[in-house]
């Protein structure tokens, strides 16, 4: 029972940075429908970020610095490279996020070089026990720092003005301009909360793990069934696919085999999707003939 409750545990601290991901991945689709395979490559880069600052700064200073320090770098990949394909069929922008994580990555590589360093967590040392289940000071502050964000991107969408905006830009860009919305500057706003969300996921990640890893990006790669699972379109349907295929992670790594983890959570949402096709909360489309 001991395991089980930590495998749990720590299926809900996995499900949270992925959810994160996912969340940033979503707002970004549903403002632009680009399906931006760079996401984990923003990661990878708040990652590097947040360990140099962290070095010179205190920790939430070094956290928020390298967010931001992320969000500006988004920005400026929209309008270098983005902004000129909106409208365009769906592959040119998909291709174009794939030149996108190339570029990140060399770039990581070339100022931070490919090896695994450790990293410091103030919290590691910290531990808290609730019945069976032992958390770590890292695990406890990285699921509040997710779960913060997270609220506050769903409270922007549903309840202000600019998420009202946000929301009505995704069903037409040219109506959403007639009608006097800032459409350009949504999709600045919404690059800018994908690149935040894949900062604050990779960050929390890195802390939680105690090592800093060039992998990171494929590790990311785990938030593509979460979204999908969660119906593409719904913020809240990639927070349920994030925490469930933590869980599955978690249980894998557990029970199984660690280097089954991918696999594992590919396969989840294979066999979801011959039963569910649209997602959790996704609408199923018909055709007309």
């Amino acid at each position: 029972m001991n395991v089980f409750l930590n495998t749990i545990f720590n299926g809900i601290i996995a499900g949270s940075w992925l959810a994160a991901t996912a969340v940033g991945f979503v707002v970004l689709w549903k403002s632009t429908k680009v399906f931006n395979f760079a996401q984990s490559y923003f990661m990878l880069l708040g990652t590097y970020l947040f360990a140099t600052l962290d070095a010179k700064y205190a920790w939430p200073l070094a956290l928020i610095a390298a967010a931001g320090i992320t969000v500006i770098i988004a920005v400026l990949c929209h309008w270098l490279f983005m902004r000129n394909l909106v409208g365009a069929s769906l592959f040119i922008p998909v291709i174009a996020t794939f030149g996108i994580g190339t570029l990140l990555e060399g770039a990581v590589g070339l100022f931070w070089g490919p090896d695994d360093r450790q990293v410091s967590v103030p919290l590691y040392n910290i531990h808290y026990r609730v019945g069976d289940v032992h958390i770590s000071g890292a695990q406890l502050s990285g699921l509040c720092i997710t779960a913060v964000w997270i609220v506050v991107v769903i409270l922007f969408l549903r309840k202000s003005k600019v998420g009202l905006q946000m929301r009505a830009t995704a069903e037409n860009h040219s109506l959403a301009g007639l009608a006097g919305m800032p459409v350009r500057s949504i999709l600045v706003l919404a690059w800018a909360i994908a690149g935040a969300s894949a900062a604050i996921a990779g960050i929390t990640y890195t802390q939680q793990q105690g090592i800093e890893s060039f992998d990171l990006a494929n590790v990311g790669l785990l938030a593509f069934p979460a979204i999908i699972m969660g119906g593409l379109e719904s913020v809240e349907g990639a927070v349920l696919g994030g925490l469930a295929i933590g869980l599955v992670d978690a249980f894998v790594i557990t029970y199984w085999d660690p280097n089954a983890q991918f696999a594992a959570g590919y396969l989840v949402l294979f066999l979801f999707l011959l039963l569910k096709p649209q997602g959790l909360f996704g609408e199923r489309v018909y055709d007309r003939v």
